[in-house]
């Protein structure tokens, strides 16, 4: 792909919202087919952050109407594009960012809140808790539904996007002045990431030692960092010195795995504080003896993400 011809192309037409994009996009994670190992980090990043802005526009319109598979790619997408900016952080952080930070936080406040819901009627249904799916519930779902939808209609959406749009092409972190950006920018992605995926991979590791005596909230830190780890593994793990298919392949399979455990225990979590209120069993959310499970899960998927890091 020519970033100079293509780039600009993809930012007008994600300044309209919807225009000629798919309903549901693919998963902003994964390998993205453009990433070349001696492309610049400057041109790399662009790549990603833009295909996180397509895939939040392509399901604007189904997350509007209610569709929670929607609402899960638009929460992913917007991890992605955290996950890429906080990879990129050396380069790309400054003021514009952090306005766009703010802006991308009020969205998700309103995702979150109805993702959230759509999580614990989800598992009172499978766990056959109908019962518990009081008035109070299935209002509070219709109302954050409401709101969500109020949001991605808004003419705030709209701005943002186009905002996010225009940072990623022509934003303060591009300026030639800008000498703290600038020799990251140059630098080529497989240099980059080696010396970034190395020092996260480290701190995710030597912080899983703790996992058993961490609180929810501290747990619920690891999860962000392991998936955004996951993320960047997907995005620049083949291009690491070393790399092959299979340990790639094992490394991102545990790294899902420990994703998976920890989600399920912050969902659980989650479960718990929202259930209460509305006078549903917060009992029903999860046991302690699952926690227990999720938690040994979790250590063995670290364990052995520490064997592959020794073995490669």
């Amino acid at each position: 792909m020519d970033m100079q011809r293509s780039s600009p192309r993809q930012a007008n037409r994600l300044a309209k919202t919807g225009a000629d994009v798919p309903a549901i996009s693919p998963d902003p994670g994964g390998r993205h087919p453009d990433l070349r190992p001696s492309m610049t980090s400057d041109h790399a990043f662009s790549l990603i952050a833009l295909r996180c802005l397509e895939c939040m526009v392509a399901n604007q319109e189904a997350t509007a109407r209610g569709d929670s598979e929607a609402l899960h790619k638009m929460r992913i997408s917007i991890t992605c594009l955290k996950a890429a900016v906080s990879f990129f952080s050396p380069m790309v952080a400054g003021d514009q960012w952090r306005r766009l930070k703010l802006e991308f936080k009020w969205l998700n406040s309103h995702l979150g809140a109805a993702r959230d819901l759509d999580v614990v009627i989800g598992r009172l249904a499978v766990n056959g808790d109908g019962q518990n799916l009081t008035p109070k519930l299935s209002h509070d779902w219709s109302s954050s539904h409401t709101r969500a939808a109020t949001a991605l209609k808004s003419e705030r959406f709209r701005r943002l996007i186009a905002n996010a749009a225009e940072w990623i092409q022509h934003g303060d972190w591009r300026r030639p002045d800008e000498t703290a950006a600038h020799p990251v920018r140059a630098m080529t992605i497989s240099d980059y990431a080696f010396r970034r995926l190395t020092r996260w991979r480290g701190q995710i590791l030597r912080r899983s030692s703790e996992l058993a005596v961490m609180d929810p909230e501290t747990r619920h830190r690891l999860r962000i960092k392991t998936k955004r780890l996951r993320y960047a593994m997907e995005w620049f793990g083949e291009f690491l010195p070393g790399s092959t298919p299979k340990i790639l392949r094992a490394t991102l399979r545990q790294l899902r795995r420990a994703q998976t455990c920890l989600g399920e225990l912050n969902d659980a979590e989650r479960a718990r504080a929202l259930l209460k209120p509305s006078g549903a069993d917060a009992g029903q959310a999860a046991t302690p003896k699952r926690d227990k499970q999720l938690i040994r899960t979790t250590q063995a998927a670290f364990e052995a993400l520490i064997a592959l890091t020794q073995e490669n």
